[in-house]
């Protein structure tokens, strides 16, 4: 049995998530790095629960299985603690007359997914006003939250003030905004058109439905690197969607409004064909997706976090054989390298390396026509 390339266990994992899930032909040797693909872009939660209710039809090594079980148990114990600092934080705010919204994962794992474990939350993403967020970081600076980065590395116009760390450890990101350099016009609309939750002993406040999933498509296909969200994605918008309602023609006016149609096609596609098949069809997805960008989802949404970097730097430098060595330097002393050309210039021999590695040039290619598809005219 041929061991399957790096690009082919992407698809073998992607496919586990939906209507593409067939039984693998595997070794022990196979199971095993797909199985760190899992535990890399944290499927194994959910994955688990997948399996007891019986919805995959691979079957996983019972050593496999043992793994998601763990995982599983982990991310219910850290679920309980992530909600428990979602809910202190939000009265500490609120006794100071600061609004605050908890986004994505917050809502996605305690009301959309079937336990809260199988959607593992690294951190807690709030979203306050933005003349707000001076005072609300003060607030929490003054409550023994701590600072986790040098606040150096944020400048004032970045989406979020620099990472705290509550008492208990867990990880919170405040946002002023959704993206670097927004005008705020989305920002107060999701403030404007907040919900809460129907239980009863949850203080915190929600995005809309249409705004969850704008926000959703807005960090998947106009983040940093394209679709470089990881594989919950898919989860996140199948089950969100079988969750709430969404009007679609408004929806669809929506992103108009805001100019990420493409973006929104992207993201519901590429779900459609990896996760739920029909969707594309009932939400009314108003263009057609390259069968090129559909077919490179796997790569996009499972990449080796060590080597996107390098990815996203080759797609910059254009389509076709990895450019010679003036290209690159002048890429690097470019003004618009930022933190790219610092990261070159401490891992040169190892940014090298993965510049000629035919599996990131295959994502680098595919982030590039991503790219090009999604900023090209309607």
């Amino acid at each position: 049995m041929s061991a399957p390339s790096a690009s082919e266990l992407r698809r073998i994992a992607l496919g586990m998530l939906g209507p593409a899930d067939t039984r693998p032909q595997l070794d022990t040797e196979g199971w095993s790095e797909l199985d760190a693909l899992f535990q890399i872009h944290r499927l194994q939660p959910h994955l688990h629960g997948c399996l007891k209710r019986s919805e995959l039809v691979s079957e996983p090594p019972q050593r496999i299985a043992a793994n998601w079980a763990r995982a599983h148990r982990s991310s219910a114990i850290s679920a309980l603690a992530h909600r428990a600092e979602l809910f202190a934080l939000t009265k500490l705010l609120s006794e100071h007359g600061i609004v605050s919204i908890a986004l994505k994962g917050a809502f996605l794992a305690w009301y959309a997914y079937p336990a809260a474990a199988e959607r593992p939350v690294r951190d807690l993403d709030i979203l306050v006003p933005a003349d707000q967020a001076n005072t609300a970081f003060s607030i929490m600076l003054a409550n023994r939250y701590e600072s986790e980065e040098d606040s150096e590395a944020y400048s004032e116009h970045h989406r979020h003030k620099p990472p705290l760390l509550s008492k208990s450890g867990v990880r919170i990101e405040l946002h002023s905004a959704l993206q670097d350099n927004s005008t705020l016009e989305f920002e107060r609309e999701v403030i404007a058109g907040r919900i809460r939750s129907t239980a009863v002993d949850d203080p915190a406040s929600y995005p809309a439905a249409s705004d969850m999933l704008i926000h959703l498509i807005l960090h998947a296909a106009y983040g940093e690197i394209r679709l470089d969200v990881g594989p919950l994605l898919l989860s996140d918008v199948d089950y969100m969607i079988g969750t709430v309602a969404i009007d679609w023609p408004n929806f669809w006016q929506r992103c108009a409004g805001l100019n990420i149609t493409r973006g929104a096609a992207l993201v519901l596609a590429i779900t459609d064909r990896w996760r739920n098949a029909g969707l594309a069809e009932r939400c009314a997805i108003p263009m057609q997706i390259p069968d090129a960008i559909l077919e490179a989802a796997p790569d996009l949404l499972l990449q080796d976090p060590a080597t996107r970097k390098s990815a996203r730097l080759l797609a910059s430098l254009g389509d076709g054989p990895i450019p010679p060595a003036k290209r690159i330097l002048a890429q690097l002393t470019s003004g618009k390298s930022g933190g790219y050309a610092k990261w070159l210039r401490e891992r040169l021999g190892q940014s090298i390396s993965h510049l000629a590695n035919e599996d990131v040039r295959r994502t680098g290619t595919a982030l590039s026509e991503v790219g090009g598809w999604l900023e090209s005219a309607e």
